[in-house]
C-alpha cells in the first residue's frame, strides 16, 4: 500500500503545477523523468497522464507504458508502435505480412496499413505470419525492426478528427533483414497482439483518468467528483497489477469501464464551468475511449463464458 499511496501522493503535487501547450517533444522529456522514478508501467501509464495538457499525451502516456511491459527485453526511451493491422483488419488470418527464411536469413515484407505514432516510433513490433503450421494453423510471430531500416518505408496518414497530435501511418516491408534476436518467442497473437489489446485498455484509461485528476485538482472541482475519480484510478491500478489471461480481470475492468462512462458524465459539467477552451479539447477527443468499447464487449462475452463452462464441469 506504501506503493499506492506514494503514487496518489505524488499525482496531487503534479496536480497542483500549472500544464499547459507543451509540445509532444516538452511532454516527452516530463514523462520520462518522471517514469524513472516508478517501477510498475501502471504508475508511469498514470502521471504520465498527470503531466499532460491534452488526451492526446494522456493517450501516449498509456500507450508507451502499455509496450513496456509487453516488451520488457527492449525497453527504449523513444516512442515505439505494436503494428497488426492490414487492409483487411487485425484479426489473424488478416495478417499477411510475411517472416520468412531465406538461405539462413530472416526476411519481413508487407503492408501495415494503420500504425499508431508510426512517423515518431523509433522501434517497431510487427506482427507477421510465417511458414510454420501448428495445428493446421499458420503461425504468427511478432518481430522488432528499428526505424529507418533498409527495406522499410513510412508513409504518414491523414490527420484524424480527434487526438490529432498522435499521427498515424502505413509501414511497408520489402525482404526488410531481421536479426534473429528480435524474433520473439512465443505466438505473436495469443502471447502479444491478444494480450496487448487488455494492456493497452486498462493503461489508455488509467492515464486518461490521471489527466482528468490532475484538472480537477487543479481547477477545484466538487470534492466528491475528485474523490470518485480517485477511486476510480485506485481500481484501474489494481487492473494494471493483474494478469489480463484471467476472466476476472476481464470482468472487473468492464465493470470500471461502466463506472468511468458514468464519471464522465459529471466530469463533462465541470470541465464546462472551469476550464471552457480544455473542455472543447475534452469533447472532441474523449471520442478515443470509444474506439476500444466494441472489443472490450467481446472480452467481457468471452469471460463470462469462460466462467460458465468451467463452472458446468
Amino acid at each position: 500500500m506504501t506503493i499506492a499511496n506514494d503514487v496518489m501522493s505524488r499525482l496531487f503535487e503534479i496536480s497542483h503545477q500549472s500544464v499547459s501547450n507543451l509540445s509532444i517533444t516538452q511532454w516527452k522529456v516530463l514523462f520520462d523523468d518522471e517514469r524513472r522514478t516508478w517501477q510498475a508501467s501502471i504508475d508511469q501509464a498514470l502521471l504520465g497522464g498527470a503531466l499532460a495538457d491534452r488526451i492526446a499525451f494522456a493517450f501516449s502516456s498509456g500507450y508507451l507504458s502499455a509496450l513496456r511491459l509487453m516488451f520488457p527485453d527492449f525497453l527504449h526511451d523513444g516512442f515505439a508502435s505494436l503494428c497488426v493491422t492490414e487492409e483487411e483488419g487485425n484479426h489473424p488470418k488478416a495478417i499477411k505480412t510475411t517472416l520468412k527464411n531465406r538461405d539462413g536469413q530472416w526476411l519481413l515484407s508487407g503492408l501495415k496499413t494503420f500504425v499508431t505514432g508510426g512517423c515518431d516510433a523509433e522501434q517497431l513490433f510487427i506482427a507477421a505470419t510465417t511458414d510454420e503450421i501448428v495445428d493446421g494453423r499458420q503461425q504468427i510471430r511478432v518481430v522488432r525492426v528499428l526505424a529507418g531500416q533498409q527495406g522499410m518505408e513510412v508513409t504518414e496518414l491523414p490527420t484524424l478528427p480527434f487526438v490529432p497530435e498522435v499521427n498515424h501511418a502505413t509501414v511497408r516491408f520489402d525482404n526488410a533483414q531481421i536479426d534473429i534476436s528480435d524474433i520473439l518467442s512465443g505466438d505473436g497473437y495469443s502471447d502479444y497482439v491478444k494480450l496487448f489489446r487488455t494492456i493497452e485498455d486498462i493503461h489508455v484509461s488509467t492515464a486518461i483518468l490521471g489527466y482528468v485528476a490532475r484538472t480537477a485538482i487543479f481547477y477545484h472541482w466538487p470534492e466528491r467528483v475528485v474523490e470518485q475519480i480517485l477511486a476510480l484510478i485506485i481500481s484501474h491500478r489494481q487492473l494494471g497489477l493483474m494478469d489480463v489471461r484471467c476472466s476476472m480481470t476481464h470482468l472487473a475492468l468492464a465493470g470500471a469501464r461502466q463506472q468511468m462512462d458514468e464519471l464522465f458524465e459529471k466530469v463533462d459539467v465541470e470541465w464546462k464551468k472551469s476550464d471552457k477552451n480544455g473542455y472543447e479539447c475534452w469533447l472532441r477527443d474523449k471520442a478515443l475511449l470509444k474506439i476500444a468499447g466494441k472489443a472490450g464487449s467481446q472480452r467481457r462475452e468471452n469471460a463470462w463464458a469462460s466462467i460458465a463452462l468451467r463452472q458446468k464441469y
